[in-house]
């Protein structure tokens, strides 16, 4: 599990990548264009993500991950395969794209 208050991506072009099977909580901010990829192609593994992203120009992809988030999220693309995406709150949280 990796864990940490917020991820930074800081730069043009950064990306995020985490492995089929893998946790983590914390959100996920970036200014500039990115790439937030949880899970693979080839290993059909649960990820979960709990945690929020504000990357209004990054392209997420997720392929059977669980993702939990508890406020508004922002992005610019997302791509859901076999994933879930549920709000904490009720009336409280979103997911603007």
């Amino acid at each position: 599990m990796y864990s940490a208050q917020s991820w930074e991506l800081s730069g043009q072009d950064m990306s995020l990548n985490v492995g089929a099977g893998g946790i983590i909580t914390g959100d996920i901010n970036a200014n500039d264009a990115a790439s937030i990829i949880f899970g693979t192609t080839d290993i059909n593994q649960s990820t979960n993500y709990y945690g929020n992203i504000n990357a209004p120009l990054a392209s997420v992809t997720m392929k059977d991950t669980a993702w939990q988030a508890n406020k508004q999220s922002v992005v610019k693309s997302l791509t859901l395969n076999g994933s879930t995406l549920s709000f904490n709150r009720f009336g409280q949280g979103g997911l603007t794209s």
